[in-house]
């Protein structure tokens, strides 16, 4: 694959590493990621150690886990709480280059586990991020939305008419006397 360096380790890894098929293939363009992920056997998924990144689903776990691949994640928080529930891969911590060594290596030593692990990610996914299930959940939440509105509008109305026939009639009665 073009721009692919064999055997690159990520920066700071001081380690030495047995592996000479581990491939960092830096960016690639969306066209381009079914075959990069089709030719792997783990994914990476890493972020910085940034309170922020506590929050995110990085979109590269769903597209690993469609193609059936197990996931080295270095992101925390909610990324490793659904990591953790979808047994789909190894959680290290962000910026680790030792423990990024170790999950690879493990991966490769274990084929069997590391196809294991990117099927229940796969179930995972399918059974809980279908996005056509996702979306007429969605759409549903919208549609209850505006119905309490409507309900919520009418009611305002028949009390705001309500309150004006009750002054109304005072009106009328107090005329009468």
């Amino acid at each position: 694959m073009p721009g692919v360096r064999a055997g690159s380790v990520p920066p700071g890894y001081t380690g030495n590493s047995s592996l000479s098929n581990v491939l960092f293939t830096g960016r690639v363009n969306k066209e381009d990621v079914p075959a990069h992920l089709a030719a792997s056997d783990a994914c990476l998924v890493h972020l910085r150690r940034e309170p922020l990144f506590k929050t995110v689903l990085p979109s590269k776990m769903f597209e690993a886990w469609a193609m059936g691949k197990p996931i080295v994640l270095g992101v925390e928080g909610f990324a490793a709480n659904l990591l953790r529930q979808a047994a789909g891969g190894v959680s290290i911590e962000p910026e680790n280059a030792e423990q990024l060594a170790h999950a690879v290596e493990r991966l490769a030593d274990d084929r069997a586990w590391g196809r294991r692990l990117g099927e229940a990610g796969r179930r995972h996914t399918l059974r809980h991020f279908d996005r056509d299930q996702l979306s007429n959940d969605y759409v549903a939440v919208i549609r209850r939305t505006c119905e309490v509105q409507a309900v919520q509008a009418a009611a305002a109305r028949s009390t705001a008419s309500s309150g004006a026939w009750e002054e109304n009639s005072q009106l009328a009665i107090a005329a009468k006397s």
